[in-house]
């Protein structure tokens, strides 16, 4: 295992070789608290103070008791913990807080409680008494001056840059990520005193239904979409047990990878174990584990994937013209690269024209791959479905044509209706089956990212380095 530092200090380790962000900092620090809410919801506050360069994360949630505030303050997550940071008021806060900055206070009461325990830490302090950065932090306690719960967390001597532009940047990016727990979970989120308004952003091509049934009788159900942008923060996808959404999954069947950020949806785990605060889902149970491969071998989650790369350089309007009009307006290539192909596959979109006295309407799903297309009529429509997943479309190395094909072969089956369709299905299934065997291959084996974390030992090491070494350096 490989891991990067450098040693202008090691919050500005933490902070410059890890990527890590203001945003992502206040992203961890907003979920912990949306993850232990109570029934009747939660307001979350946050504070980008410019002046003083301080982030301070505040809710009305119910609060830590002692051994809570000490879990949360324990250095690093459990291992095996997954990426997923709702609810992480427990081994992690203290990761964050760390992370966010060299100075930070963490306080916390409950609602039946006169008493408020709270924690800090100060890097350079601690470092200058030659104590370990890592080592436990004294938890105080003392009387509320009034009647209060919740968590409040104040950072300062910042590792990450502020700047007046990410109070309004936060209020855009964070009202779409957390749109679902805003309109329907009760929660509030306020960045300087501005509220977060809902906004689900524009889907490239609408929300595709999910209703995958697993072995032992178990669904999974939702939705998913592709954004039409790649958003500068993911939207994610929400995972619901019952009617409470649980938790935001930047990575839920896939890797978390930029061209797989466009991916947003919602879907229902009923049957998938939560931990005891039901903040997040146990994502080392059986039950986790096969949702989430079934969800990666799903038809329309591929396809979407597939979709989430750049489009085809070449235009489809030639063909639309050609199918619609009867008329070729440019050039078609006859050959192009296998990606450009694959993307210009997914960037098809529906149309509907008139052809003599009927309307047609071409559709594309992403199918079982069984069939290149098939036609049926629902009233004076004629619908002609193509299937995006057909791997006929893998063997002709322009899709546009196989498009123009299709229409052709519509053609001659409208003018005959019914007579030409076991025809027509036979040999898609045959083609179908040809493909198969053409492009059969090996498999790809999968690799499943394990978060790993350096042991307390080289973090140790670390302390020494940063501590008496000041010229910039990598340790391996």
């Amino acid at each position: 295992m490989r891991r990067k530092r450098t040693a202008a200090g090691r919050g500005q380790f933490r902070a410059g070789i890890l990527g890590y962000s203001a945003e992502q900092a206040t992203v961890e620090l907003i979920e912990g608290a949306i993850g232990l809410r109570g029934r009747d919801g939660i307001t979350v506050r946050a504070v980008l103070d410019f002046a003083a360069k301080s982030v301070s994360v505040e809710d009305d949630g119910p609060g830590m008791d002692l051994e809570a505030l000490r879990t949360a303050m324990a250095a690093g997550r459990p291992a095996g913990h997954g990426g997923d940071a709702l609810g992480m008021f427990e081994p992690g806060l203290r990761r964050t807080c760390s992370m966010l900055g060299r100075r930070f206070t963490v306080s916390s009461s409950t609602a039946g409680s006169s008493e408020v325990y709270s924690v800090g830490h100060d890097e350079e302090l601690r470092a200058s008494e030659g104590k370990s950065l890592w080592g436990s932090l004294d938890v105080s306690c003392g009387t509320k001056a009034r009647p209060w719960h919740g968590t409040r967390v104040w950072v300062s001597q910042l590792n990450v840059p502020l700047y007046p532009q990410q109070a309004r940047t936060f209020l855009d990016r964070f009202g779409s990520r957390y749109a679902p727990y805003i309109v329907h979970e009760n929660v509030k989120i306020r960045i300087n005193e501005n509220a977060c308004v809902p906004a689900e952003p524009e889907l490239a091509s609408g929300k595709h239904e999910i209703d995958i049934k697993l072995d032992g009788g178990n669904r999974i159900r939702g939705w998913v979409g592709i954004t039409k942008q790649l958003l500068p923060r993911p939207c994610g996808i929400v995972l619901y047990k019952g009617k409470r959404a649980v938790c935001i999954s930047d990575n839920f069947g896939h890797h978390n990878l930029q061209s797989s950020a466009r991916l947003m949806g919602a879907l229902h785990l009923d049957h998938v174990p939560t931990n005891r605060q039901q903040a997040e889902f146990v994502a080392g149970s059986a039950e986790y584990v096969e949702a989430e491969m079934a969800f990666q071998d799903n038809a329309t989650v591929k396809g979407l994937m597939v979709q989430c790369t750049k489009p085809g350089l070449e235009p489809i309007r030639p063909i639309v013209d050609y199918i619609t009009h009867g008329t070729l307006s440019g050039q078609i290539s006859s050959h192009v690269g296998l990606a450009a192909a694959r993307n210009m596959k997914f960037d098809f979109r529906p149309f509907e024209f008139k052809h003599g006295d009927s309307r047609i309407r071409f559709n594309f799903n992403f199918g079982t791959g069984e069939g290149l297309y098939k036609i049926s009529t629902e009233g004076p429509v004629c619908n002609i479905t193509v299937d995006h997943n057909s791997k006929v479309f893998s063997m002709v190395r322009n899709p546009h044509m196989l498009l123009a094909m299709i229409w052709e072969e519509a053609k001659i089956s409208l003018q005959n209706p019914g007579k030409h369709d076991e025809f027509v299905q036979a040999r898609n299934e045959s083609w179908a089956r040809f493909a198969g065997v053409a492009l059969d291959r090996e498999p790809r084996k999968r690799s499943k990212h394990k978060y790993q974390y350096l042991s307390p030992l080289l973090d140790r090491v670390q302390d020494v380095l940063a501590s008496s070494y000041r010229p910039r350096y990598q340790l391996t």
